[in-house]
Order: structure tokens, then sequence, then C-alpha cells
């Protein structure tokens, strides 16, 4: 796939040396597979065409806006996602399947562990869930239908409909419908919505893919969701090697190469 363009978003909480690693790989990637980048961030920062939005609240509805923000100023037909503490594959960005009405999602990505905090014992150690885990972060679609969507949840969530306010907002489109589903107990039938929200969350349609190399996913020591970890375990993974070596590699200064 071609058509496309990388929207990179940040709000410049990453730690030093996992910020500057995380960045100089996709730009890297970027240049040799000829993608072109929008990085979004609350400070300036030199990756791709960068747009920076001044100091935000942390949330979901900032990186929500600023993937509008990323999102409105591309020109290509399709989009894809990059969160700041996350690597990628050459794979991932030039995949071709894609559903043009669906919001795609590659379900290939490892949690990888990077903290000094928590279990620092486990730094560098790749693990999974065993199940399907469909994330923002590895999000592939048409550039009007995100717009689309980001537009109709900004003046939906202009009226508090709490509880589901929070599943409805923070969940990643198309896929807010099954979390509610999955929460019917908490959060009560998915029919007793208010129509325009039931409405939108039933337009909304997902897709998932798999690449045959696997995007990482660093679990540091400021994620926004939290810490994760999943079952299977592993010290190596292909393509990524050792990563506190790759995380040396990039992360480093330039004037010590």
């Amino acid at each position: 796939m071609n058509d496309v363009t990388i929207i990179y978003y940040t709000d410049n909480r990453l730690d030093e040396p996992l910020n500057t690693a995380c960045q100089r790989h996709l730009a890297e990637l970027s240049e040799r597979i000829d993608v072109p980048v929008i990085s979004v961030s609350h400070i300036p920062i030199k990756l791709g065409h960068n747009i920076a939005i001044g100091k935000k609240k942390r949330g979901w509805k900032s990186v929500y806006r600023q993937l509008y923000i990323g999102v409105e100023n591309a020109k290509t037909k399709y989009i894809a996602t990059a969160e700041h503490d996350c690597f990628y594959t050459e794979e991932h960005f030039k995949y071709s399947h894609i559903d043009d009405g669906a919001f795609n999602y590659n379900s290939n990505h490892w949690f990888v562990q990077f903290s000094e905090k928590r279990h620092s014992d486990l730094n560098g150690m790749y693990s999974r869930f065993r199940g399907e885990r469909l994330a923002l972060s590895q999000l592939i679609c048409r550039r009007d239908l995100l717009l689309s969507v980001i537009n109709t949840r900004f003046e939906m969530l202009s009226n508090d409909y709490s509880p589901v306010r929070k599943y409805v907002f923070a969940g990643e489109p198309g896929l807010s419908k099954l979390r509610i589903y999955s929460n019917k107990k908490r959060f009560g039938e998915f029919e007793a919505l208010p129509e325009n929200i039931k409405n939108q969350l039933n337009n909304e349609k997902y897709s998932s893919f798999k690449t045959k190399l696997p995007n990482l996913d660093v679990r540091h020591d400021n994620n926004l969701t939290g810490p994760k970890r999943g079952g299977e375990r592993r010290w190596d993974l292909s393509p990524w090697g050792n990563f506190k070596e790759m995380v040396d590699k990039y992360g480093r200064n330039k004037k010590q190469k």
C-alpha cells in the first residue's frame, strides 16, 4: 500500500532513551519505505511534518484531538497510527489487504518490558496475551472514515452520557460496541443506550489482520493504559532481537555514534 500517511502522536512524556529510540526508528523506517509522517505533539519535535499543539491535560480526549489534527493534515487516502512508545515493521505499513469500510487492526503485536520501577528484572522480556488484542496503536484505515468518526464522537460527547461515555470515547473506533457488550452487567444492555450513540456504534465496523512479523508495544513507567504483561513470554523475538540493545542503538546521542 503506497497511499498512506503515518500519524505519530505523543504527549512528550516518554523518558529517554526510549523516546529517541522510537522516534529515530520510525524516521528511518518511513524514509526507507517512502511513507510520510505527520507528528502531532504537545511540544515541538523533529519527526516528519510536526504540529505542536501546546501542553494539554493527558488523556483520551487529547489523544483523539491529536489524531484528528494529524489525519486532517494528511493528503493520502489511508492513514496508519503510530504511538510514541511502539516500534513497527515495514510489513505493517505496507500491508495492502485493507477493508475500505472498516477500521483495520494488526493483531500481531507483542508487549515488551522496559521499566525501572516495575519488575526491572523483566526488562527486555517480550510477552503477549493468548487471545486476540486489538489496539489503537495498530490501526490502518481510510482517512475520511476516521475523520468522520472522531467528529461524530466529539459531537456526541458534548453531553454527558455516563457511564457509557468512557467506553464510547476511549474505545478504539469499531470496538466500543464489543466492549459495551462485554460489560453488560456493569453498563446495561446495548439497546438501552441513547439512540444517537447506538446508531453510531452500529455503523462502526472493524477488521483484524495479522502480519508475519510483529510490532512492539513498550510497557514502561508512564503508559497511559498502565502496565501489561502477557502469559506467553520470551527473551528473543524476530526481527527485534535483544530489545535493550536495540534501544541503546537507536536511543544513544548522535554525537556518540
